[in-house]
Protein backbone atom coordinates (compact mmCIF):
# COMPACT_ATOMS: atom_id res chain seq x y z
CA UNK A 1 0.00 0.00 0.00
CA UNK A 2 1.32 3.44 -0.93
CA UNK A 3 1.46 5.91 1.98
CA UNK A 4 0.37 9.54 1.74
CA UNK A 5 4.04 10.49 2.14
CA UNK A 6 5.02 8.37 -0.88
CA UNK A 7 2.22 9.93 -2.94
CA UNK A 8 3.37 13.40 -1.93
CA UNK A 9 7.04 12.76 -2.71
CA UNK A 10 6.02 11.57 -6.16
CA UNK A 11 4.00 14.77 -6.73
CA UNK A 12 6.86 16.95 -5.51
CA UNK A 13 9.61 14.98 -7.23
CA UNK A 14 11.67 14.29 -4.13
CA UNK A 15 13.10 10.93 -3.08
CA UNK A 16 11.28 9.33 -0.14
CA UNK A 17 12.51 6.90 2.44
CA UNK A 18 11.06 5.98 5.79
CA UNK A 19 13.66 6.15 8.52
CA UNK A 20 13.19 3.67 11.36
CA UNK A 21 14.80 4.67 14.63
CA UNK A 22 15.67 2.45 17.56
CA UNK A 23 12.82 2.10 20.07
CA UNK A 24 15.16 3.28 22.82
CA UNK A 25 15.17 6.76 21.27
CA UNK A 26 11.40 7.08 21.67
CA UNK A 27 11.62 5.66 25.19
CA UNK A 28 14.26 8.21 26.20
CA UNK A 29 12.20 11.01 24.66
CA UNK A 30 9.20 9.79 26.64
CA UNK A 31 11.23 9.92 29.86
CA UNK A 32 12.43 13.42 28.94
CA UNK A 33 8.95 14.83 28.34
CA UNK A 34 7.59 13.25 31.50
CA UNK A 35 10.50 14.68 33.53
CA UNK A 36 10.27 18.20 32.06
CA UNK A 37 6.52 18.42 31.53
CA UNK A 38 7.10 20.00 28.11
CA UNK A 39 7.99 18.46 24.70
CA UNK A 40 10.88 20.71 23.58
CA UNK A 41 13.88 18.69 24.78
CA UNK A 42 12.22 15.36 23.93
CA UNK A 43 11.51 16.36 20.32
CA UNK A 44 14.95 17.95 19.94
CA UNK A 45 16.49 14.69 21.19
CA UNK A 46 14.55 12.62 18.64
CA UNK A 47 15.51 15.08 15.90
CA UNK A 48 19.20 14.86 16.74
CA UNK A 49 19.07 11.04 16.75
CA UNK A 50 17.16 10.99 13.45
CA UNK A 51 19.75 13.25 11.81
CA UNK A 52 22.58 11.12 13.23
CA UNK A 53 20.91 7.93 11.99
CA UNK A 54 20.47 9.37 8.52
CA UNK A 55 24.01 10.74 8.51
CA UNK A 56 25.35 7.28 9.43
CA UNK A 57 24.15 5.91 6.08
CA UNK A 58 27.22 5.78 3.79
CA UNK A 59 25.06 6.82 0.81
CA UNK A 60 24.00 10.07 2.50
CA UNK A 61 26.27 13.02 1.77
CA UNK A 62 23.94 15.93 2.48
CA UNK A 63 21.10 16.47 4.93
CA UNK A 64 18.73 19.38 4.37
CA UNK A 65 16.71 20.37 7.41
CA UNK A 66 13.46 22.31 6.97
CA UNK A 67 13.56 24.21 10.24
CA UNK A 68 13.01 27.96 10.06
CA UNK A 69 14.72 30.76 11.96
CA UNK A 70 11.77 31.16 14.35
CA UNK A 71 11.22 27.45 15.02
CA UNK A 72 11.66 26.43 18.63
CA UNK A 73 11.41 22.71 17.98
CA UNK A 74 13.10 20.78 16.53
CA UNK A 75 16.37 22.62 16.30
CA UNK A 76 20.00 21.60 16.52
CA UNK A 77 22.67 23.85 18.00
CA UNK A 78 25.73 24.85 15.98
CA UNK A 79 27.87 22.54 18.12
CA UNK A 80 25.51 19.60 17.50
CA UNK A 81 25.59 20.27 13.76
CA UNK A 82 29.39 20.51 13.68
CA UNK A 83 29.68 17.31 15.69
CA UNK A 84 27.42 15.42 13.27
CA UNK A 85 29.28 16.78 10.24
CA UNK A 86 32.71 16.00 11.72
CA UNK A 87 31.90 12.57 13.13
CA UNK A 88 29.78 11.29 10.27
CA UNK A 89 31.23 13.09 7.24
CA UNK A 90 28.04 14.69 5.96
CA UNK A 91 27.05 18.22 5.03
CA UNK A 92 24.13 19.64 6.96
CA UNK A 93 22.15 22.60 5.64
CA UNK A 94 19.10 24.50 6.84
CA UNK A 95 17.95 26.44 3.77
CA UNK A 96 15.06 28.07 5.66
CA UNK A 97 17.11 29.05 8.73
CA UNK A 98 17.43 32.66 7.59
CA UNK A 99 13.69 33.03 7.03
CA UNK A 100 11.10 33.87 9.64
CA UNK A 101 7.58 32.47 9.79
CA UNK A 102 6.08 35.41 7.88
CA UNK A 103 8.51 35.06 4.96
CA UNK A 104 8.10 31.28 4.80
CA UNK A 105 4.33 31.77 4.81
CA UNK A 106 4.61 34.11 1.80
CA UNK A 107 6.73 31.55 -0.08
CA UNK A 108 4.36 28.73 0.83
CA UNK A 109 1.34 30.76 -0.31
CA UNK A 110 2.98 31.39 -3.66
CA UNK A 111 4.39 27.93 -4.42
CA UNK A 112 2.59 25.25 -2.41
CA UNK A 113 -0.83 23.95 -1.50
CA UNK A 114 -0.89 23.05 2.18
CA UNK A 115 -3.30 21.86 4.82
CA UNK A 116 -3.19 23.41 8.28
CA UNK A 117 -4.89 22.49 11.51
CA UNK A 118 -4.47 21.68 15.17
CA UNK A 119 -1.41 19.51 15.75
CA UNK A 120 -3.39 16.74 17.40
CA UNK A 121 -5.60 16.21 14.34
CA UNK A 122 -3.42 17.22 11.36
CA UNK A 123 -1.90 14.46 9.28
CA UNK A 124 1.86 14.72 9.54
CA UNK A 125 5.03 12.71 9.56
CA UNK A 126 6.99 14.08 12.46
CA UNK A 127 8.38 13.04 15.80
CA UNK A 128 5.51 14.50 17.75
CA UNK A 129 3.00 12.00 16.34
CA UNK A 130 4.82 8.94 17.71
CA UNK A 131 5.58 10.60 21.01
CA UNK A 132 1.90 11.56 21.41
CA UNK A 133 0.85 8.01 20.63
CA UNK A 134 3.20 6.52 23.24
CA UNK A 135 1.89 8.96 25.85
CA UNK A 136 -1.70 8.16 24.83
CA UNK A 137 -1.04 4.43 25.30
CA UNK A 138 0.67 4.81 28.66
CA UNK A 139 -0.96 7.84 30.24
CA UNK A 140 -4.14 8.65 28.33
CA UNK A 141 -5.44 11.50 26.20
CA UNK A 142 -5.58 13.99 29.09
CA UNK A 143 -1.83 13.72 29.65
CA UNK A 144 -1.21 14.72 26.02
CA UNK A 145 -3.33 17.84 26.49
CA UNK A 146 -1.34 18.64 29.63
CA UNK A 147 2.09 18.17 27.99
CA UNK A 148 1.62 19.60 24.48
CA UNK A 149 0.68 23.23 24.02
CA UNK A 150 -1.99 23.81 21.42
CA UNK A 151 -0.41 24.73 18.10
CA UNK A 152 -1.06 24.66 14.38
CA UNK A 153 0.75 22.23 12.11
CA UNK A 154 0.78 22.02 8.36
CA UNK A 155 1.72 19.62 5.68
CA UNK A 156 2.25 20.06 1.98
CA UNK A 157 -0.38 18.70 -0.40
CA UNK A 158 1.21 19.66 -3.72
CA UNK A 159 3.06 22.34 -5.66
CA UNK A 160 1.04 25.11 -7.25
CA UNK A 161 1.11 25.48 -11.00
CA UNK A 162 3.00 28.65 -11.83
CA UNK A 163 1.88 30.97 -14.64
Amino acid sequence: MVSWQQKLQKKLGFPHRVLFLEREILEKAYEEIMKNGFPKSAINYIHEKAVETLASDPEVELIADGTRRDDRVPVLSISQIRSIEDRLGVQYICPLKGYGKKTVSILVERYLRIEEGPSESTQKADYEAELRELIRQRDGEEKIKELFPSHIQSHVLSRKKLP
